[in-house]
């Protein structure tokens, strides 16, 4: 996760992101008219942070998984094996 925090507010941004996933994708604020149009503006900015916030894990699963994946095709199939052919439950099974 410090790898997604920069310097640029990305924090307070995930901060927002989580709050607003959190309450189940409700905003508090007024019912009247008057204030209908921040009450949407504040669900616009709270809907962009989660879309950012989701994108950015998108990304470090993505990147995660990469590198598992990297590490796993230098494994060599013709290396000696760790466990014995005649360990395990297939010795007590016979």
């Amino acid at each position: 996760m410090q790898a997604m925090i920069r310097d640029n507010g990305d924090a307070a941004k995930f901060g927002i992101a989580l709050r607003s996933m959190a309450k189940g994708g409700k905003f508090s604020g007024p019912n009247d008219n008057a204030n209908a149009d921040a009450k949407k503006a504040v669900e616009g900015v709270a809907v962009g942070a989660v879309i950012k916030a989701l994108d950015t894990l998108t990304i470090a699963i993505r990147n995660t998984i990469d590198a598992g994946l990297k590490e796993v095709m230098k494994i060599n199939i013709n290396d000696a094996s760790v466990a014995s052919e005649k360990s395990g439950s297939s010795v007590q099974n016979q």
